[in-house]
């Protein structure tokens, strides 16, 4: 049985999921680096941006926060109107964004499950269906 992950620098998101259709901004999972146990979990963004591994997590009754190398922050926050917010910022790319999560993307979101590489970003899923069933029930 070969290696699931290369040793070599990582070229694609595996087992990846789109937060952003029209800015293409995906999370996925890449081989990790044994000093990081977050470094697994990576973003894209842009078709050909660079790949950006995850340095800090950070959970809030409200929101997710995520850290990433270079600068680039990812910020998943609730509305009291039930939206979920996207905020991002790449300063590599000099892009900003700030939007109501796609219907689409938020219907079928899934998570990665990935085991344990995956465990910051599967949050997103309960954060985000959470908050559907909560609007649902009511």
């Amino acid at each position: 049985m070969g290696q699931f992950f290369s040793n070599s620098t990582d070229e694609h998101l595996k087992f990846y999921r789109t937060l952003d259709g029209i800015n293409s901004i995906n999370i996925g999972i890449i081989s990790p680096i044994v000093t990081n146990p977050l470094s697994a979990q990576a973003i894209r963004i842009g078709n050909n941006g660079k790949i950006k591994r995850l340095q800090r997590f950070v959970e809030t009754d409200n929101g997710l926060l995520y850290d990433f190398d270079n600068n680039t922050t990812l910020f998943l926050n609730k509305r009291d109107d039930g939206d979920i917010v996207i905020s991002y910022i790449d300063n590599e790319a000099n892009l900003s964004v700030n939007k109501i999560m796609e219907p689409q993307i938020r219907e079928f979101f899934k998570p990665i499950n990935f085991g344990d590489l995956s465990n910051e970003f599967d949050k997103i899923y309960d954060f985000v269906k959470l908050e559907e069933l909560k609007i649902n029930n009511e």
